[in-house]
């Protein structure tokens, strides 16, 4: 049976994302570049769940992501189901746990209750990035 990476491959596609280096990342995480590169690869697990958390905070996921056990980068809703914020509902999205004409419920930065559709989350996130 094959072993699947999909710890080193959510790392490697976190980092590439956000268009860092290795070098980048490893300095950021006191470890060399080749211990980088050999859990991107899958050939070594970090063997401290300290250095998980701390990749987990780095990419702004959950420790459960990195670890294959979600496919939510950040699985963050209240107990009815609201996602507390924008970008975690993009996050749904982006792994299909929801599409585009799905009707959600968001939080917004106010915490007031939104019902709307996953377009219009994406459509407003662009203009307001195009606007800051």
């Amino acid at each position: 049976m094959e072993k699947t990476n999909i710890f080193g491959q959510r790392i490697r596609a976190l980092r590439k994302g956000l268009k860092l280096t290795q070098e980048q990342v490893a300095t950021q995480l006191n470890i060399s570049v080749a211990a980088l590169s050999r859990y991107e690869k899958g050939s070594f697990e970090p063997k401290s769940l300290a250095l998980i958390v701390d990749l987990a905070m780095l990419y702004k996921v959950s420790t459960d992501y990195l670890l294959g056990k979600t496919d939510l980068k950040n699985p963050e809703m209240d107990p009815k189901g609201y996602f507390y914020n924008f970008q975690d509902a993009i996050s749904a999205l982006e792994v299909g746990v929801i599409d585009l004409h799905d009707k959600i419920v968001v939080r917004d930065e106010h915490g007031e209750r939104l019902e709307t559709t996953a377009g219009r989350i994406i459509f407003n996130e662009a203009v307001r990035n195009a606007l800051a």
